[in-house]
């Protein structure tokens, strides 16, 4: 009984205690001596006015009409549009980008091949194909003997059927015929235009026989078109230059 007493005189003592505490702060707490007082905006204001005029001219003018138009699309105005869609279309699915940078590798490589094939003066149709692309002169075009071709007879059956392209070829490989008997170059089937320009120590020989090689090779390997007057001015050119071997 006696500890029970004097826990709750304890307990009375610190709330009594506390209750001095709190009422000392409140006697001695700063008091606000400014008051704040919401003074009135008593400015003017003067409202303002759109201009109607410049409003008028503004509506007037072709940059600001926004009135849709049904514009009737042609069918290639229309392909491109449906071509557009697919590619974002095709470019918005995952892994896209990856796929786009193969394709890009492949046709760059491609190009590259085609490129080389074409400097080493290789048919591409051949390359490709199963079969191998033959002349008219009834030969294969990388295995034909230009020793054992009558070129004067070829060349004026093939100018009388028209066919300049054919006697293009005919022109360059009696050329080369001519430049192998001299001694100038070594003739062999599988070799390469470049490897016969390479071939000639005579400055002056070899830049005219490079000048006809890259005609001979637009004419035959880009399928070039040739007319009867452009190839009168080429068979003057081949038959120049065989007088300068002479």
């Amino acid at each position: 009984m006696k500890l029970m007493w004097k826990f709750r005189y304890i307990l009375w003592l610190l709330c009594c205690s506390s209750w001095l505490s709190v009422s000392a702060y409140a006697d001695h707490a700063p008091a606000d001596q400014t008051a704040k007082i919401v003074m009135p905006d008593s400015s003017a204001v003067t409202p303002r006015q759109f201009d109607q005029a410049s409003l008028d001219s503004y509506k007037a003018r072709a940059d600001f009409q926004y009135d849709e138009q049904r514009v009737d699309l042609s069918w290639w105005q229309r392909f491109k549009q449906w071509l557009a869609y697919k590619i974002a279309e095709l470019m918005s699915r995952e892994g896209s980008h990856a796929l786009l940078k193969n394709v890009l590798v492949v046709l760059g490589i491609a190009a590259l091949l085609y490129l080389v094939i074409k400097l080493l003066g290789m048919d591409a149709a051949g390359i490709f194909s199963r079969k191998s692309r033959t002349s008219d002169l009834g030969v294969t075009e990388h295995t034909e003997n230009i020793h054992g071709i009558d070129f004067a007879a070829e060349l004026q059956k093939a100018m009388e059927n028209g066919n300049y392209r054919l006697a293009v070829r005919l022109l360059y490989l009696d050329c080369l015929k001519k430049l192998s008997d001299s001694g100038l170059i070594h003739w062999q089937p599988a070799k390469t235009n470049a490897a016969y320009v390479g071939e000639l120590e005579d400055t002056r020989v070899q830049s005219e026989f490079k000048r006809l090689t890259r005609q001979f090779e637009y004419i035959w390997y880009g399928d070039f078109g040739v007319n009867r007057q452009h190839f009168n001015q080429l068979h003057e050119a081949f038959q120049q230059f065989d007088e300068e071997l002479k």
